[in-house]
Formats: structure tokens, C-alpha cells, sequence
């Protein structure tokens, strides 16, 4: 089995949230490789995918349709972790 760590920076509250109630019951990655998995089996999922590893010579082909909003940023949020974050 392959495990990978991920990094990530969020600054969507419902994300934020979801991964909060999840990591109570240490249940994180299931739900992050369900999500990917879900979204992947989307045509959205696979016009993203390509665009964001084709050569970086070639202009991405997503349509701004797609392309996900993105909320502004909070302002300076309070740096939390915990063990679940590190070790996930």
C-alpha cells in the first residue's frame, strides 16, 4: 500500500470544517481519496487533471466555466495542528 503525505493550505471554511469533524475520528484520508476518486470519475475532474499536468509549455485547457471559485482569503487565522495533521 502506498501512503503519501500531503501538505495542504486551506482557506475554505467548509473544507476547513469538514476536515476538522473528520479528524476526531481520524477518518481524513478515506474521505480525501473518496473525494478525488468521485471527482475523478467527472468530466471536470478529468479536463482538470489534464490541464494541471500538461507540459508547462502547453496553456491549460480549462474552461473558466470550471475552474473553481475561490473564496478571498480570511484574514491571518490562528496556525492550529495537531498529531492527526502530521501523521495523515
Amino acid at each position: 500500500m502506498t501512503q503519501r503525505l500531503i501538505r495542504l493550505t486551506l482557506y475554505d471554511e467548509k473544507i476547513t470544517s469538514v476536515l476538522d469533524r473528520l479528524s476526531k475520528s481520524r477518518k481524513q484520508s478515506m474521505f480525501v481519496i473518496e473525494a478525488l476518486r468521485h471527482f475523478l470519475g467527472t468530466e471536470e475532474g478529468q479536463h482538470l487533471l489534464q490541464s494541471l499536468t500538461a507540459p508547462t509549455g502547453s496553456a491549460p485547457k480549462v474552461k473558466p466555466s470550471q475552474t473553481p471559485e475561490r473564496e478571498p482569503q480570511p484574514q491571518q487565522r490562528k496556525n492550529t495542528s495537531n498529531l492527526d495533521d502530521i501523521f495523515m
